[in-house]
C-alpha cells in the first residue's frame, strides 16, 4: 500500500569491469542523480559519479539490498532500474552473473516483485531481450532492452547515446540511441497505465479517421512507437460494448502508442478483418499484427516480445486465470509457439507442457485448484489444444509416442482424482485428433489403417459433453478425408444433432462448417442441405435460448454465413423446400388469417445481402389502414404481425414474436377482387430484435362479397444483420 507520497528511486546494477561497462554506469548517474532521487549502485567498483548507496556485487550484498528496497518502496514510487554488463544464460535460463555466481535469476524476479507506482526497466547487457518477458506481465511498466530474444549486443551502440546530456524522455532517449545499434535489434514494451515522462508523442484520446489515405497520412512512426488501429462498425452491439474500453486504452497508453479508429469497411476487409470489432497493431517497420485477445491489449503486444519458453510459463498462467480470457489467450500463445518452433523444439517444449498437463491435473485432483468440475474440463480442452499445436512440429512417430506417454501419465492419475477420468479421455480424444491431423491428412500412413481408430473415437463421444466437442470437429474432418459413404455422413451429423447440448454449440458450428468446405466436391446435395440444416438449428435454438454470449455469438454468425456462402457455390439445379401448412388463430376485425404455406429454397444472393430463412414462425397478420389517406389509391397505415417462433425443423421453441410497421399501403378493391402493395419500415420483437424494412403484394379474388381467397409474397430486410427473409403463402382474407 502506498503512503500517498511519491518517492523516486534508481536502481543501477553492473556485473561488468570493462571501461564501457564503468562508463556506462557513470553516464546513468548523469541522468538518474538528483536530489528528489534516492540512487542505489551495484557495480564491481564505486563509480565516479556522485551516487547515494553503493553496493557491491557479493550476493549477500544484493540480497540485502533488495530487503531494504521492500521496505522503503510502496505502490506511489517512481522506480528506475538500469541493468547494464554482461548477460549470461543458467540452466536455459537468460540472467546475470555476480562474481562469477550465475545462479541468480531468483534475484531479478524479486526485483521485479518490489512495490512501484510507476516502473521503467532499461537493460542493456547481452540477451537483455529475454527479460523483457519478466517485467512486462505487469501493469505501469516501461522496458527498453538493447536487445530481442535470444540476442547478443553491443552495448557502447546503445549507452552513450541514450544516457548523453541533451534532455529528454526515455522514449526520447530511446529514439536517439535507436539508429546507432547495429549488433542488434532494441525493443520498447509499455504496459497498461504507464505514465510517459517528458512530451508524449501522441495524444491520449482516441482519433478518428475515415480512408486508407488518411490512414497513410498519419506521421510516420519512430523507433520503439506503435499504431493501434481499431475497425468498427455502426450500430456494431459488440463494438459499442467495447468503445469504452478502447478509449480507456488510449487513455493509458496515449504517448507512445497512438490510438486511432475506423468505421470504413472496405478498408478493414482490405487488411483481411471481416468481423467487428476488430484490432490491429502496425510498428515503425511497418509490420502488422492482429490483435486476438483486445480485451487486454497491452498484455498481447508485450506477448509479441516472448521467446517460446516464456510463452509456455505464460501458458500456465493464462490457465489459472478465473475468466475464459485466459483460456483464449493461452490457445493465442500455443498457435504462435507452434509456427515458430523447430520440430527439435517442438519435442522439448511438448515434453514440458506434458509435465504442466500432470501437474495441472494434480491441482484440480487434490483440490489445489478450487473450480468446479465443468470448468476443470474446459481448462483442461484449452490446456490440450496449447499441447496439440506444438505438437503438431512433431515427426509423426515421435507424435505417436507422446500421445502414448501422455495417456499412461493421465490413466495412472485416475486413482488419486475423479475428475482425471473426464481429464483422460479428453486428452485421449484431442491428441488423437493431433494424430489425425498430423499423420492422416499429411499421408504419412495408410488411412484404411487408421479409420477403426476414428470411428472409435467419435462413437465414444457419448461419454461426456466435454469429449462430444472435440468428438466433433475430428468427426467433421474425417468426413472429408476419407472415402465415407452419404448414408455414413447423413447418419453422422444426425447422430451429433441429437447429443448437441449449449455448451457445445460452437464447436458443432466449427465442426460442421470445416465439413461443409471439404465435402463440397464429393457429397450429394441433400446430404449437403442436412449439414446446413444442423448448423441453422443448432444457431436457431441457441439464438433463441439467448445462451450465447457476445464473443461466442458473433463467432457464430460469421461461421453461419460461411456456410450458406458455401451453399451458393454447389453445382447443382435440385432445391430442397420445406412446406409447412399452419392454421392461424380465430380471426379478429383487422387481422387476415386462413392457411399460411411456407417454402425455403435454395440460398439466393442479393447485392450486400444474403438471402435465407433461419427460422420460421406461426403467425397471424393483419393491417390497420386508412390512417392517413393520402390519395385515391395510397393510405399510410400500420401493419401489425404476432406468432410463435419455430427452430428450422418446425419445432415450436416457445418464442413468443410481434412486429409492426408503418407502410406506404397501394392498392385497388373492385367488385371482382382486390390488388395491393405496401412498403415500410417497421420492428421485431423477439427472437431477433431489430428493425428492417418490408415490402410485400398480394392479389385476391372475392368468393362471396367481403370475402376473398388470396395469393400473396412478401420480402424483409433487416438493418443490423443485413439478411433479407421471404416468404409467399395463400390466405384468406375479410375485406371491405
Amino acid at each position: 500500500m502506498g503512503d500517498g507520497i511519491v518517492k523516486k528511486i534508481a536502481v543501477v546494477i553492473n556485473n561488468g569491469d570493462e571501461e564501457w561497462h564503468l562508463e556506462n554506469v557513470d553516464a546513468s548517474l548523469n541522468v538518474l542523480e538528483s536530489p528528489e532521487t534516492e540512487t542505489f549502485v551495484v557495480s564491481v567498483q564505486p563509480p565516479k559519479k556522485p551516487h547515494d548507496h553503493y553496493i557491491s556485487t557479493a550476493k549477500k550484498d544484493v540480497e540485502a539490498l533488495l530487503t531494504d528496497l521492500r521496505q522503503k518502496i510502496d505502490d506511489d514510487d517512481e522506480v528506475v532500474f538500469y541493468i547494464t554488463g554482461h548477460g549470461a544464460k543458467f540452466e536455459k535460463q537468460s540472467t546475470i552473473c555476480l562474481n562469477d555466481d550465475c545462479d541468480t535469476f531468483h534475484l531479478l524476479q524479486q526485483l521485479d516483485q518490489l512495490s512501484f507506482g510507476n516502473r521503467t526497466v532499461i537493460m542493456d547487457q547481452c540477451l537483455s531481450g529475454d527479460l523483457t518477458a519478466l517485467f512486462a506481465d505487469d501493469q505501469r511498466s516501461l522496458i527498453l532492452s538493447l536487445s530481442h530474444n535470444n540476442e547478443t549486443d553491443i552495448c557502447p551502440e546503445f549507452a552513450p547515446y541514450f544516457w548523453s546530456s541533451e534532455p529528454g524522455s526515455w522514449l526520447a532517449r530511446y529514439q536517439r540511441a535507436y539508429p546507432h545499434v547495429h549488433s542488434s535489434t532494441p525493443k520498447m514494451v509499455m504496459t497498461a497505465g504507464y505514465k510517459l515522462n517528458g512530451t508524449s508523442s501522441f495524444s491520449s484520446t482516441v482519433e478518428h479517421f475515415e480512408t486508407g489515405e488518411e490512414l497513410d497520412s498519419y506521421s510516420k512512426l519512430k523507433p520503439g512507437e506503435l499504431r493501434i488501429v481499431y475497425f468498427s462498425l455502426k450500430d456494431c452491439k459488440p463494438c459499442i460494448e467495447y468503445d469504452p474500453l478502447y478509449t480507456k486504452f488510449a487513455q493509458d497508453g496515449g504517448g507512445i502508442y497512438h490510438f486511432v479508429k475506423t468505421e470504413n469497411t472496405e478498408l478493414s476487409e482490405k487488411y483481411g478483418f471481416k468481423s467487428w470489432p476488430s484490432v490491429m497493431v502496425i510498428d515503425a517497420q511497418g509490420r502488422q499484427f492482429t490483435i486476438h485477445d483486445k480485451k487486454h491489449l497491452f498484455e498481447e503486444i508485450a506477448a509479441l516480445y516472448l521467446t517460446p519458453a516464456q510463452r509456455l510459463e505464460q501458458i500456465r498462467k493464462s490457465l489459472l486465470q478465473k475468466d475464459e480470457i485466459g483460456l483464449l489467450f493461452a490457445s493465442f500463445y500455443a498457435r504462435k509457439l507452434a509456427t515458430e518452433l523447430t520440430p527439435a523444439e517442438a519435442a522439448r517444449e511438448a515434453q514440458a507442457l506434458r509435465e504442466l498437463i500432470v501437474e495441472y491435473g494434480q491441482k484440480i485432483g487434490t483440490g489445489e485448484i478450487d473450480i468446479d468440475p465443468e470448468r476443470a474440463g474446459y481448462m483442461s480442452y484449452h490446456l490440450q489444444r496449447s499441447y496439440v499445436a506444438m505438437t503438431l512440429q512433431m515427426e509423426p512417430e515421435e507424435l505417436i509416442k507422446e500421445v502414448q506417454a501422455l495417456s499412461k501419465l493421465l490413466k495412472n492419475l485416475q486413482q488419486d482424482s475423479p475428475l482425471m477420468g473426464t481429464f483422460d479421455d479428453l486428452a485421449r480424444a484431442t491428441l488423437l485428433h493431433a494424430v489425425h491431423e498430423k499423420v492422416i491428412l499429411d499421408k504419412k500412413v495408410p488411412s484404411e489403417n487408421f479409420i477403426p481408430q476414428t470411428r472409435e473415437h467419435f462413437a465414444a463421444s457419448e461419454k461426456s459433453e466435454l469429449y462430444r466437442r472435440n468428438a466433433m470437429i475430428g468427426y467433421a474432418r474425417m468426413i472429408a478425408t476419407f472415402d465415407v459413404s452419404p448414408e455414413e455422413v447423413h447418419q453422422g451429423i444426425h447422430a451429433l444433432s441429437e447429443v448437441v447440448t449449449k455448451t457445445d454449440n460452437i464447436l458443432l458450428l466449427e465442426g460442421a462448417v470445416l465439413a461443409a468446405a471439404t465435402l463440397l466436391p464429393k457429397v450429394p446435395q441433400h446430404d449437403y442441405n442436412d449439414l446446413l440444416s444442423l448448423a441453422l438449428n443448432i444457431y436457431n435454438k441457441t439464438a433463441s435460448e439467448n445462451s450465447f454470449d457476445p464473443l461466442t455469438h458473433d463467432r457464430a454468425y460469421e461461421l453461419i454465413k460461411q456456410l450458406v456462402k458455401l451453399m451458393e457455390q454447389m453445382p447443382s439445379e435440385e432445391k430442397s423446400a420445406e412446406v409447412q401448412l399452419t392454421l392461424p388463430k380465430p380471426p379478429t376485425p383487422f387481422f387476415t388469417y386462413g392457411i399460411s404455406l411456407n417454402v425455403r429454397t435454395k440460398p439466393i444472393s442479393l447485392t450486400s445481402f444474403t438471402v435465407q430463412d433461419i427460422g420460421v414462425r406461426q403467425s397471424v397478420s393483419g393491417r390497420l389502414s386508412s390512417l392517413l389517406p393520402l390519395h385515391d389509391l395510397v393510405d399510410l397505415g400500420v401493419k401489425l404481425e404476432a406468432g410463435m417462433a419455430q427452430d428450422g425443423t418446425g419445432k415450436n421453441v416457445g418464442e413468443p414474436t410481434f412486429d409492426f410497421s408503418l407502410s406506404a399501403l397501394f392498392g385497388h378493391y373492385g367488385k371482382g377482387g382486390f390488388i395491393t402493395a405496401d412498403v415500410g419500415v417497421g420492428y421485431y420483437f423477439g427472437f431477433q430484435n431489430e428493425p428492417f424494412v418490408t415490402g410485400s403484394a398480394e392479389m385476391g379474388l372475392h368468393l362471396i362479397p367481403h370475402f376473398a381467397a388470396s395469393f400473396y409474397g412478401q420480402v424483409g430486410v433487416t438493418f443490423d444483420r443485413q439478411e433479407a427473409n421471404g416468404q409467399f403463402g395463400l390466405r384468406f382474407c375479410i375485406t371491405k
